[in-house]
């Protein structure tokens, strides 16, 4: 936390903004010029607002902020929004491709859970790029030797304290920090300020009780009236048909007609919903078109990845159906829980709870090597997909009249097809 976040980061800005001591930064290839500075400072800030909050603080001015500038702040900059408004900055290719390494390396220290393989690939990383980085900043030049500081060197040893200690998340200081900076704020006696501490905690822990023993979580949330039930749009009623049809259908028979489908729909009840969270600890998404301007959050959560099959032969009719797992990103802009009862032409026993996502997808134009960032300019088709396939919440920033996506959960995140599996029966 302390020495990427508060020391190296911080160090690197300051050499990137030619106010690291008193080095010599004039002609440097990783010299940014001011004027691109205060253009990355004022994205930085203007982004808070297509960032979910669940992704950290918001964001600061890397430069004219600094002094307010946390350990969370850094982190978050450093890791997606700096590798976006930094492509293309410096005089020097070398020092971006060197900034993403480190990026790269800091992605793996995160991992829940590591194995030996990833140990090696720090250890071995970490000194590649210490060795580039004296190359690089402090170019062997003695006159310069304050551009190697102690924590530049103690990167050497981050695989050590892995290997000794398990995944940096299992003793960094965030978590105590935030519970500290938590109980701080509660304390509004100057008086008794640790008897004011203790009562506080103390109601609060009963009140959780109380909403847990007694499902009392609406009665006594503290947000805004439920609304009414939104009305389903003719346009969105047509997908739900074509979604539902899809599902029903036998796996290797004739398709089901949209026409059955619509005869069982009018008697099937409509619920729509305004938030999806994933299981164990997951995000919670918010659909636009229902939450919208009513949020209590003004930060955007909206916008998801998922995970659906497609028919790569779709357009050749002659050729057999033949599915690939692919990932899209887009708006989530409804939820909808239909209670299907039970009816023979749809293979139906019993009735069925079915939810639907109906998301805007965005038109993806290009990803950010090594890093995973995708760049959008406008939005696609809608789709109406099993909830299950929604995978988590994505952020993005305008920059340069485009969209950046970035997903903090990684591409070790991804859902795995398993062998043997029939795609076609679940998330088509």
């Amino acid at each position: 936390m302390h020495l990427i976040y508060e020391n190296l980061i911080k160090n690197l800005v300051l050499l990137w903004t030619g106010q690291f001591k008193e080095l010599d930064h004039d002609g440097q290839g990783y010299r940014v010029a001011d004027a691109v500075w205060a253009t990355i400072g004022n994205a930085s800030k203007k982004s808070k607002s297509t960032i979910p909050s669940t992704y950290g603080a918001a964001p600061r001015d890397p430069v004219n902020e600094r002094s307010q500038m946390t350990a969370d702040n850094w982190s978050f900059w450093a890791m997606y929004l700096g590798p976006i408004f930094l492509e293309r900055k410096f005089t020097n290719a070398a020092f971006y491709s060197h900034f993403i390494d480190l990026v790269e390396l800091i992605n793996i220290c995160l991992q829940f859970d590591m194995k030996r393989s990833d140990i090696q690939i720090v250890r071995e990383g970490f000194e590649k790029w210490v060795a580039n980085y004296e190359r690089l900043y402090f170019q062997y030049d003695l006159d310069r030797l304050s551009a190697c500081p102690l924590t530049v060197h103690a990167l050497l040893h981050i695989a050590d304290g892995i290997e000794a200690m398990g995944p940096v998340w299992a003793y960094w200081a965030f978590a105590l920090e935030r519970f500290c900076g938590k109980l701080g704020r509660t304390i509004k006696s100057r008086r008794s300020p640790w008897k004011n501490l203790d009562n506080r905690l103390l109601l609060a822990v009963q009140m959780t009780h109380v909403k847990n023993m007694y499902g009392l979580h609406e009665e006594l949330r503290l947000g805004p009236t439920k609304k009414g039930e939104p009305a389903v749009p003719p346009g969105t009623m047509t997908k739900i048909i074509g979604a539902l049809a899809t599902r029903y259908s036998p796996p290797h028979g004739k398709a089901l007609k949209a026409s059955i489908v619509r005869r069982h729909i009018k008697c099937a009840r409509i619920e729509v919903w305004g938030k999806l969270r994933r299981l164990d600890g997951g995000d919670t998404m918010h659909a636009s078109h229902v939450i919208g301007a009513h949020a209590t959050d003004r930060r955007d959560a909206t916008f998801v990845r998922y995970e659906v099959y497609v028919d790569i032969n779709a357009r050749k009719r002659k050729r057999k159906i033949r599915l690939q797992l692919k990932t899209f990103y887009g708006q989530l802009q409804y939820l909808y829980l239909i209670h299907i009862p039970a009816a023979r032409d749809l293979r139906l026993d019993h009735p069925e709870v079915v939810v639907l996502a109906a998301i805007r997808r965005c038109k993806t134009t290009r990803s950010l090597s090594r890093l995973d960032m995708h760049y959008y300019l406008e939005d696609g088709e809608l789709d109406l997909v099993d909830a299950a396939t929604v995978q988590c919440l994505v952020a993005r920033v305008p920059w340069r009249k485009q969209w950046v996506i970035f997903d903090r959960s990684g591409t070790v995140g991804r859902c795995e097809e398993e062998e043997g599996a029939d795609p076609g029966s679940d998330n088509e």
